[in-house]
């Protein structure tokens, strides 16, 4: 019965006993066949891969690969080999593999000069090698590469996604960059933890259908001016660079999503510094733990007639929490009930009257649309409301004062004034006694001085 059950499994994606030989050294369940951490060096005889008509995914993660020899023929549309130690590539080796349409070649060692672009090519014709036609996303993370052959996608006219991040790229050369220019028809780019500092010019201006870039984790100090350059750009993720201050973002007219999480160094989003973003609906920017400031008129973009009014872009979503935010402004965005999601929680509000519309207006809608997100909104200021919650002040219609022209709180005076009266009711005694105590020992002294002075006298006249 169990080999019935097996086989029935099997025939999901062989056609012969051979394949049975692949599924005996590896697991194969539901059109994947998972060889990872079998300790393979090498692709095991070209019989056993012929058994193998049609498979899902083929996955070859953690073996002993060095050099990766040319796959024989067999069908996959998706073809994994990460974290092996391949340092060389065969030309052509990827040729026999229909319909492959993902390759990942992650976490390995390949460097610029051991990948080529013959790597990638395909079936050699009469008049030219043929295309990797199907092939669409290509995964070279975590290699060793500093820069890319300016060919290297020569034989991939359909490559849509590339991941070349946590490579240890530093600039993007002349080569890279006209390497990456070349895939038209690319949508996603991941250039994340390649220790940039800056973006080459044209860079982005030839792949027209460009919607995501990765630029997180790496070494910007602004948002990078070449992303001006874009042409269909939807979603741009810049977590964790160490920029200080949002001044100016580059006019991109069709971002939608914006990434500004886990920002080390994030303190203040100036003044229409995100103005230029005039198609945003989602910004995401927390857990981070400096920023302290957002301008009222970030988003605002100024009115270009008398009659005019600011326009705002159509933010439906955005992530405030876990920064060091002590107020927001109630102008920042347009309409605060036309937001699907709000989270700002997790940050250390000051609940006086310059917060007091987030009571009235802004934390009911939070409620209303997620109840949840309502649990980390606590006041941290005054001290007298120090982990009150705010939802609770909402629920009970609170009004919160407000601080004096010079920044104190005018519910503190009485306490301060009485702590003056006692002071000076104390101090009093304590003068007068000082005063008594020093009249006396100037009167004691300048009478002791006098009498000395009428003895020597009498002294002198006797001796006359």
């Amino acid at each position: 019965m169990w080999r019935l059950v097996t086989a029935g499994l099997l025939s999901l994606f062989v056609v012969n006993s051979r394949g049975m030989e692949m599924c005996e050294r590896c697991n194969c369940s539901g059109g994947v066949v998972n060889c990872s951490l079998k300790r393979m060096e090498d692709h095991m005889n070209d019989t056993v891969w012929q058994g193998i008509i049609n498979v899902d995914v083929f996955i070859l993660d953690y073996n002993g690969f060095v050099h990766l020899k040319t796959f024989p023929l067999f069908g996959t549309s998706k073809l994994s080999i990460r974290h092996n130690l391949i340092a060389k590539i065969d030309d052509g080796a990827f040729r026999f593999i229909t319909n492959l349409t993902e390759l990942d070649l992650s976490y390995n060692h390949l460097t610029s000069q051991s990948l080529t672009p013959h790597v990638f090519r395909g079936n050699y014709s009469p008049e030219k090698y043929e295309p990797l036609k199907n092939l669409e996303i290509l995964r070279l993370s975590g290699n060793l590469l500093h820069s890319l052959h300016n060919d290297l996608f020569e034989h991939l006219p359909s490559l849509k996604v590339l991941t070349i991040d946590s490579n240890p790229f530093k600039i993007l050369d002349l080569s890279t960059s006209i390497a990456i220019a070349s895939v038209y028809n690319l949508q996603v780019l991941d250039l994340s933890s390649t220790m940039l500092k800056s973006l080459p010019d044209n860079l982005i201006h030839s792949p027209k259908y460009l919607t995501v870039m990765n630029l997180s984790s790496n070494y910007f100090t602004e948002i990078p001016k070449q992303l001006q350059e874009a042409h269909s750009l939807e979603e741009l993720i810049l977590n964790d660079n160490p920029i200080s201050k949002i001044r100016n973002c580059p006019l991109v007219k069709t971002l939608k999503v914006l990434r500004m999480d886990w920002m080390p160094a994030l303190r203040t989003i100036e003044s229409r510094s995100l103005s230029n973003l005039t198609g945003l609906t989602e910004l995401h920017c927390s857990h981070n733990r400096h920023l302290q400031f957002i301008a009222e008129d970030a988003f605002t973009l100024p009115p270009e007639g008398e009659e005019e009014s600011p326009t705002w872009p159509p933010l439906a979503k955005i992530f405030l929490s876990h920064n060091d935010l002590r107020y927001l402004d109630f102008d920042l965005i347009s309409r605060w009930d036309k937001l699907k999601q709000i989270d700002i929680q997790m940050n250390p509000w000051v609940c006086d009257c310059n917060n007091q519309w987030m009571l009235s207006t802004l934390i009911p809608y939070i409620n209303q649309t997620n109840a949840s997100l309502t649990a980390g909104l606590v006041c941290n200021e005054p001290p007298e409301l120090l982990d009150v919650s705010m939802y609770e002040l909402s629920a009970r219609n609170s009004k919160m004062r407000c601080l004096d022209l010079y920044g104190n709180r005018p519910e503190n005076d009485g306490r301060i004034l009485v702590s003056i009266f006692i002071c000076v009711m104390i101090l009093i005694p304590i003068v007068m006694g000082a005063i008594v105590i020093f009249s006396y020992r100037f009167h004691r002294k300048s009478y002791s001085h006098n009498f000395s002075y009428i003895h020597i006298a009498n002294q002198s006249k006797e001796n006359i």
